[in-house]
């Protein structure tokens, strides 16, 4: 316990906090273009500025410090945990500021909870495709992951229309409580990736 509590803060400092926020911060900016032209919803872009906050996980499945920090009696998957921690603390502080702006304003839309599983949606295709990619070795697993945080969830979303009582959509619907299925998905397919490589 006592190498976890050494490890918080190196991997903290490592976690690509800066990019995380800066992804955040885009996401946000359909929010804040509507509030300052003082439209009365901000309901679409509060679905871009929630799946670009799920998707800035992506940035701690890169593990830029595993040389020096290898040798601490720490998992791997511990890391990766510390790391996602680290950028979901980033993302909830930025995000937070977001959502007391849109409830200044307009108000908060009605559905604004309905925005969590999407959310969270997100954060699992990221982070499950970074760390696989960054168990690879590939230099741009975080990135790739972002993009993958945003597109899954659109994919979804998009092939919803072909068959709209088997998929969920952005929108209420019946089906829209089935966006728990793909996050529970997601999150066997990231602790699959995520385990530390001498338990494969």
């Amino acid at each position: 316990m006592r190498s976890l509590w050494a490890a918080v803060g190196p991997t903290a400092r490592a976690s690509h906090l800066g990019p995380a926020s800066v992804t955040v911060l885009l996401g946000a900016v359909p929010t804040g273009v509507v509030l300052a032209r003082g439209d009365p919803s901000v309901a679409t872009p509060m679905v871009v500025a929630v799946l670009a906050a799920g998707a800035a996980i992506g940035w701690a499945s890169e593990d830029p410090c595993a040389e020096v920090l290898g040798p601490l009696p720490v998992a791997t998957a511990a890391r990766s945990a510390l790391r996602a921690l680290s950028v979901l603390g980033v993302a909830s502080v930025i995000g937070s500021v977001v959502l007391i702006a849109a409830a200044i304003g307009p108000g908060l839309p009605t559905d604004v909870g309905q925005r969590v599983v999407e959310g969270v949606a997100a954060a699992g295709a990221s982070l499950a495709l970074g760390l696989a990619l960054n168990r690879r070795g590939d230099p741009g697993a975080g990135a790739a992951g972002v993009a993958a945080g945003l597109l899954v969830p659109g994919l979804v979303a998009a092939l919803s229309t072909r068959w709209p009582g088997l998929l969920p959509t952005f929108a209420d619907s019946a089906v829209h409580g089935r966006w728990w299925l793909i996050v529970a998905g997601l999150a066997l397919a990231v602790a699959w990736v995520g385990r530390d490589p001498g338990r494969r």
